[in-house]
This record gives structure tokens, sequence and C-alpha cells, in this order.
């Protein structure tokens, strides 16, 4: 585990958090302590004048209300032997806004402790996300220790030691991303999930 993080940005949560991850419970998914904070991070971006100029940040507002979280909990009706794998380590793609935080409330709902490497670039998504993310967690001091929000070069190695840590690897980007990621080693029973760009044409 590497002494000090100089290399890395963090958006949400600090080095403290990310060093004590490996060291947190799993818990069952659609929590409901889970849903809650959720459902607050959605009303706090409903009543944010910057979230309202992007669609994209909205519509992820609009799944995260309790009510929408609570219907999507209703397909699973048996998961009281159901627990998240433990760290999942997310590597959003850089060419979409809003992808990290759609892969961040998934991990938290399946009950994983939550690394997020967010986009390189500075999208204004982010930082509205990120902004009202860390305005919830004051206010939900159990939560903190199930997410952090990072960003760095992507030549800085990180990645690889990230990747020794985790239970889980969600890898999101071109088929080459998710070839390179992949030659970096996970631990022997850790999983990797990977999600390609995939293009679609419709011939009338």
């Amino acid at each position: 585990m590497p002494s000090n993080f100089e290399n890395v940005t963090f958006l949400v949560s600090d080095q403290n958090v990310a060093k004590g991850m490996l060291a947190q419970r799993t818990f069952q998914p659609f929590e409901n302590f889970i849903i809650d904070f959720l459902d607050e991070f959605s009303r706090r971006l409903f009543r944010n004048p910057i979230a309202k100029a992007w669609p994209d940040v909205i519509t992820l507002a609009f799944w995260c209300r309790k009510k929408a979280l609570l219907k999507e909990k209703s397909a699973y009706p048996d998961l009281s032997r159901r627990t998240g794998r433990g760290l999942a380590f997310h590597i959003a793609p850089s060419n979409v806004a809003t992808n990290f935080a759609w892969s961040l409330v998934a991990g938290l709902l399946s009950g994983n402790c939550n690394l997020v490497r967010v986009p390189s670039r500075s999208f204004p998504q982010v930082s509205v996300i990120c902004e009202e993310l860390n305005n919830v967690l004051r206010n939900c001091p159990d939560i903190v220790p199930y997410l952090c929000l990072v960003r760095y070069a992507r030549e800085s190695g990180l990645t690889d030691i990230f990747s020794g840590w985790c239970d889980t690897r969600l890898i999101w980007g071109g088929d080459e991303t998710i070839s390179a990621v992949r030659k970096l080693p996970i631990p022997s029973r850790s999983l990797d999930l990977a999600f390609a760009k995939r293009h679609s044409l419709v011939h009338d």
C-alpha cells in the first residue's frame, strides 16, 4: 500500500479513507442507509441551480430518488443471503461525464466499498456531482468509509496499485483501454467486469 498519494487529487473523501477501505465490512444490497443517502443526494442535485443545466445530472438525480430505488429493489425479492464482494475499483471512461456516478451508485447499492477513478477531463457535471456528494457526506459519517473519488494521470502507476487492492474491478472504455487494464494483475479471488464501447446501426 502506498504511503502517500501525492499524485492523486481527491474529489470525494481523502487518503485516510482510501487507506482504510480494505478493512471495511460489506453489507446487503439495497440497505436502507444507502437508499436514504442516495435519496438525499438526489434532493440536493434537484436543488442545485448548476445541475439543472445538465440533463444527464438530472437523470441521475431522478433515478436516485427513494421511490425509484425501492422499485428497483422490488425486482430482487430475496436479498437476505446476498452481500457485497468488498472493495470495488471503478475505472470510468474519459469521455462520458456522468458514467462514474452511475457506476458508483451501482457499487453502493450492491453492498460494496467503492474507489472510483473519475474522468481525466474536467467536466462541469463531475464537479457538481462531487460537490453534492461531499455535502451529503457531512451528515452521513457512516457512509464516508465506503466511497472515495479520485483523479490521477494514467501514467502515474496508480491503476496498478489500486488493482492490487480490489475485490472487483470495473473497467469502462474502448477495447484498447480494457485490454491494457486487464494486463495489470488483481488478487486471485478478484473479479474483472468490463464494459466496452459498442455502436449500433439501424437500417430502414
